[in-house]
């Protein structure tokens, strides 16, 4: 196991995410500001030197403060879920792994989720944004999209609230994998219509109009869409936005609004924002 200190600037913490990835082939822990790789290795010394050389490479720095340790082999399938429990979010949505089975109260709504390789727990508080905003706008009836699913935990949220029909969309076939399991679980495979792919100019107006859109992302990634969104939503349809660090919510609102869509409410916890958007009186989305 090798540990650096995460660095400050988003940008290069992402690349050095991207370059620790690619050495170990293994996913990248962000833990207590550092970032946490594994590596099947005999030789540490060579794995470091490696390390260093490819993480200067991203960036003009001086000397890279590098810590392994041995960590023996574990399942750490069992581990990981010993983690996990069922939580409640917000006044009605218990969210619990499907392997336990937890007490409801009247009007609870029981989501069951296995996140297997894709995100979406209701352990990170982007979900919880969500899932807390999704609970006071899902209609019956609705059609929505949920763009950037992972493990399907917001579309299968939306379809037990009520929604008629949830388009669910993700770029990563092991999301998309994950997310056709929880469905046929939570028994709203009918509902959730889950799709592989990357969402191009004009691609979701194609499959609109929507009475809700849902996209946990990042401020990055959901900018450029936000013409999307707009495009494909319907007359009074609304859109909730996370992944969005408090620091870039006031970037977001702005670029929002220049595409017609007004903020009715949004939600802090810890440093991330979560906001939910409507289309402002007399715009046409033309």
């Amino acid at each position: 196991m090798v540990e650096v200190p995460s660095p400050k600037d988003e940008e290069l913490t992402s690349r050095w995410i991207d370059v620790l990835t690619s050495l170990s082939g293994r996913g990248i822990e962000e833990r207590d500001g550092r970032l946490v790789a594994y590596f099947v290795a005999n030789d540490a010394a060579d794995v470091l030197l490696q390390i260093r050389s490819r993480l200067r490479d991203e960036a003009d720095a001086g000397e890279i403060l590098l810590t392994h340790r041995f960590q023996a082999h574990e399942d750490w399938i069992q581990i990981w879920r010993r983690g996990l429990g069922p939580r409640r979010v917000g006044e009605r949505i218990v969210v619990s792994p499907t392997w336990e089975s937890p007490t409801l109260g009247p009007g609870d709504v029981l989501v069951s989720i296995d996140p297997g390789m894709a995100f979406g727990t209701a352990e990170h508080p982007t979900t919880r944004g969500c899932l807390r905003a999704l609970e006071g706008l899902v209609r019956e009836g609705d059609r929505m999209a949920d763009v950037g699913t992972g493990s399907g935990i917001l579309a299968i949220t939306a379809a037990l609230l009520g929604a008629r029909t949830v388009v669910a969309l993700d770029s990563d076939p092991w999301a998309t994998a994950t997310a056709h399991s929880n469905a046929r679980v939570n028994a709203v495979g009918d509902r959730v219509d889950i799709r592989d792919g990357v969402v191009g100019a004009g691609d979701l107006p194609a499959l609109g109009p929507f009475d809700g859109i849902v996209s946990n992302i990042e401020a990055g990634v959901l900018i450029p869409l936000l013409p999307e969104f707009r495009l494909a939503l319907a007359p009074n349809g609304w859109l909730v936005l996370s992944g969005i660090l408090g620091a870039e919510a006031h970037v977001v609102v702005q670029a929002a609004m220049r595409q017609g869509l007004s903020l009715t409410s949004g939600e802090d916890e810890v440093e991330w924002w979560t906001g939910a958007f409507t289309v402002a009186a007399g715009d046409s989305g033309a």
